[in-house]
């Protein structure tokens, strides 16, 4: 899964930034282990680099890509890309997004829900840094 220049992209709602934080936050036990996220479990993730990951949330739900994305790294080649993908406007309102960076998840598309916290994986696009 781990492959440079790649970024996979979950969008979905969530409650608010800090609830989405949690979600995918990485913890570690007293040994240093991994504890796996939610996030992890529910869309069978392996261990990835917290320094490539970003998850936000936006005022409002948006139906628009180049708005949900517009905060992130990289937006401008991302926003193109995943335009061509799911087109200008999505067919589900959206207010939050995960973004794992030199991430390349292959698998069809699913929707996992923990109750607040609602995301589906959208696909992959490449960036350059």
């Amino acid at each position: 899964m781990r492959e440079d220049g790649f970024v996979s992209l979950w969008l979905g709602v969530a409650p608010d930034a800090d609830a989405l934080s949690d979600y995918v936050a990485l913890t570690y036990d007293e040994d240093g282990e991994v504890i796996p996220s939610l996030f992890m479990r529910e869309f069978d993730l392996p261990y990835w680099d917290e320094d490539f990951r970003e998850a936000d949330t936006i005022d409002g739900p948006s139906d628009s890509v180049a708005e949900v994305l517009s905060g992130f790294s990289y937006n401008s080649q991302l926003i193109e890309q995943f335009q061509r993908m799911l087109g200008e406007s999505l067919t589900f309102p959206v207010n939050a997004a995960v973004l794992l960076y030199n991430f390349n998840h292959q698998s069809p598309t699913v929707t996992q829900s923990d109750g607040a916290i609602q995301l589906r994986f959208v696909g992959v696009a490449k960036y350059s840094a």
